[in-house]
Parts: C-alpha cells; structure tokens; sequence
C-alpha cells in the first residue's frame, strides 16, 4: 500500500522512511518474537532509537523547521 502511494507521488521519500520507522516501533523492532511481551520501556526505547535516526536526517530537520517557521508541514 505504501509502495502504491510512493509510486504514484502521493508519498514522498521521507514519508516512506517515517513509516517504516513507526513501523518498526509497532511491530517490536528488528528482533520481534511473537511469544515475547514488550515492556513499556521496551517500546519507548525503539522510540527513542526512531526519533534519533529520523532527527540525524536532513529531510527530519528540515520538515521541523519549516514547520516552525510555517506552521505548516513540509512534503519533501
């Protein structure tokens, strides 16, 4: 569905990079087991882990700038 959405512009780049880091949260990281329960801290690590990755990119940093400045999103 994602690929659909990029494919046809719909999605940019960067939103398929955020998507697949939110993704990766939800889903209980890169080591998810199904018989495994995740703790609170568990999931807000993969968090953390997310916003570090995505803050290091220039795309992250200037989608919040522009937002700061517009208030309104950028679609880059």
């Amino acid at each position: 569905a994602l690929s659909d959405l990029a494919l046809s512009g719909k999605a940019t780049p960067h939103d398929v990079t955020v998507v697949g880091e939110l993704a990766r949260v939800l889903s209980g990281g890169d080591s998810a087991d199904v018989t495994r329960t995740l703790s609170e801290d568990d999931i807000l690590k993969l968090e953390r882990e997310a916003i570090t990755s995505l803050s290091r990119q220039e795309a992250t940093l200037a989608r919040m700038e522009h937002m700061l400045a517009k208030g309104k999103p950028l679609r880059n």
